[in-house]
């Protein structure tokens, strides 16, 4: 929330889903109750590029059959989101998106 006020987002347009989520699916599943309830058309989701391809699918097939539209955008490299072309060279890439495949692989297979 912080960040988005140093960007110019007026504090007043930002809302904090409530509830606590224990995976991406439980966080689909909570902003999905939370924009039928206010009735929010549009979603931007922002996550890190190597989470996105799973987050985008998840939401995607969490608001199938509503009238929301679900939009994301990948944050730049930084120190939470490796590089593409050098993640592989940090243990911490490893985790990060090597976790991410396993994630991937394990989201097809429960939730299609």
């Amino acid at each position: 929330m912080d960040e988005l006020i140093k960007q110019g987002v007026p504090a007043e347009k930002i809302r904090v889903v409530p509830g606590l989520a224990s995976s991406t699916h439980d966080e689909a599943v909570l902003v999905k109750d939370y924009a039928t309830a206010q009735g929010v058309r549009s979603l931007l989701v922002v996550t890190s590029a190597y989470h996105s391809r799973r987050a985008l699918r998840s939401l995607r097939q969490t608001f199938a059959g509503t009238e929301t539209t679900i939009g994301l955008d990948p944050v730049p490299p930084g120190s939470q989101t490796p590089s593409p072309a050098f993640w592989w060279l940090r243990l911490e890439g490893w985790r990060g998106v090597g976790g991410e495949y396993v994630k991937l692989i394990y989201y097809w297979l429960k939730y299609g």
